[in-house]
């Protein structure tokens, strides 16, 4: 993506990714509060469950719930105001800490108030419920986009920030004869001498309008995830076995399309060559 682009993605997506912090206390409160037996949650855990809440939630009505910023740790995705958040808690009796035993790795988690849900919409709070029943019960239900959640903190560097655009990223969309054709014609098109300086069908700034975020923010996450783990891409059948292709797939509720991304390397750089946008439409399955 050109610096203009991120740039335009930066400044659109500031304002609605803001962080809250009173949501988030909301949220560790309740998720405390479920989990009414403190040997099933520890901090890492808790952790796990506000990264699922956090991210299924945006993806079921396009709002974070507190929009708190996630590091990948040893142990998953880590929220960064996770500790300060329960010594606050703690300091107002709303929850209890203590170690498990000698030399345990993590603290006993107790909510001693049941938090205000009346910052929570019902759709949140059915979110929060769905994601705590499977990581601190061991439901027998299915997380939704589990996969694509643990593909995105797994591929990070340890210590390494996950920008919110990467609930999009994780997805592998089908990589279709149709797919192969274009990628394939992008490739021989850019070796082609005569077109060699203008063969990049790559989005412009013109193309994508700043209202557009979640478009941005899904070329970000395909991009963030190929520059991570270039080899998810597919082989084109070129001469030059170094062009591939990636699909990341669309997700119809928040009207995201799919991202295809025609991609070489040169001297180990990835160099992207091609990006195209497809539309959902009514016939398509979400993500």
């Amino acid at each position: 993506m050109s610096e203009i682009l991120h740039n335009l993605l930066q400044r659109t997506t500031r304002a609605r990714n803001r962080f809250d912090h009173e949501r988030f206390r909301v949220l560790v409160n309740y998720i405390c509060w479920m989990c009414d037996n403190p040997h099933t949650l520890g901090p890492s855990r808790l952790g796990r469950v506000i990264w699922y809440s956090e991210r299924n939630a945006f993806l079921e009505t396009g709002r974070w719930i507190s929009g708190a910023t996630f590091v990948r740790h040893h142990a998953g995705p880590h929220p960064r105001p996770l500790e300060p958040t329960l010594q606050e808690l703690e300091r107002e009796g709303m929850i209890a800490r203590r170690l498990a035993d000698e030399g345990c790795e993590f603290d006993l988690l107790f909510a001693i108030k049941r938090p205000d849900l009346s910052q929570l919409q019902p759709i949140e709070i059915s979110v929060i419920d769905a994601v705590v029943g499977v990581i601190c019960f061991e439901s027998r239900d299915r997380l939704a986009h589990h996969s694509a959640h643990d593909t995105v903190w797994r591929t990070a560097q340890i210590g390494e920030q996950l920008p919110h655009f990467t609930v999009f990223a994780g997805r592998p969309g089908d990589i279709l004869p149709v797919d192969i054709d274009w990628a394939t014609r992008v490739a021989r098109a850019s070796r082609s001498a005569e077109s060699a300086s203008s063969s990049n069908e790559l989005i412009s700034p013109d193309d994508i309008r700043a209202a557009d975020t979640l478009k941005l923010e899904a070329i970000e996450a395909a991009l963030w995830h190929l520059n991570h783990n270039p080899s998810i891409g597919t082989s084109l059948p070129t001469s030059d076995a170094s062009w591939f292709v990636y699909k990341q797939s669309r997700h119809l509720k928040l009207a995201v399309p799919e991202v295809a991304v025609v991609y070489r390397f040169d001297v180990n750089e990835l160099m992207l060559e091609a990006l195209r946008l497809d539309d959902p439409s009514d016939d398509d399955e979400s993500f």
